[in-house]
């Protein structure tokens, strides 16, 4: 199942058991993700992709790897600081590679907006703000 799942049919769903779905907007003792360490940056592949990075167990980013970059390149480029402090404070991360990743970002992003009465995760807002 996709990270999508988690999301369900709109505001108001309960997410259902953690061995069912593949996102969570929270972690917690039933499900964990990569801590956003240099080591476990490193170990992530270098394909394209979608990612999510989530600070105290919070999803806070969902994230687009595509032209190249790869999902390695992008979160290294968070874990230095480049997208600014929001992202650069993450201390997990989860990822999916994608054959289409922009079409899979907007997916998310939609999912997210629907089930948050039209709000992005926190350090997604912030960047549309910036530009």
């Amino acid at each position: 199942m996709t990270w999508l799942a988690f999301f369900g049919k709109g505001r108001g769903a309960r997410p259902r058991a953690a061995e069912e779905i593949g996102l969570h907007a929270s972690l917690d003792e039933t499900f964990t993700a990569w801590p956003f360490t240099d080591a476990s940056v490193e170990t992530s592949p270098a394909s394209p992709g979608v990612y999510l990075l989530y600070k105290s167990g919070r999803l806070v980013y969902i994230g687009l790897a595509v032209n190249g970059s790869g999902i390695r390149a992008e979160l290294e480029s968070h874990r230095h600081g480049a997208h600014g402090r929001c992202t650069q404070a993450a201390t997990a991360f989860l990822f999916e590679l994608a054959a289409d990743p922009v079409a899979l970002h907007r997916r998310y992003l939609g999912a997210h907006r629907a089930r948050y009465g039209g709000r992005l995760p926190p350090c997604n807002e912030r960047e549309l703000a910036a530009r």
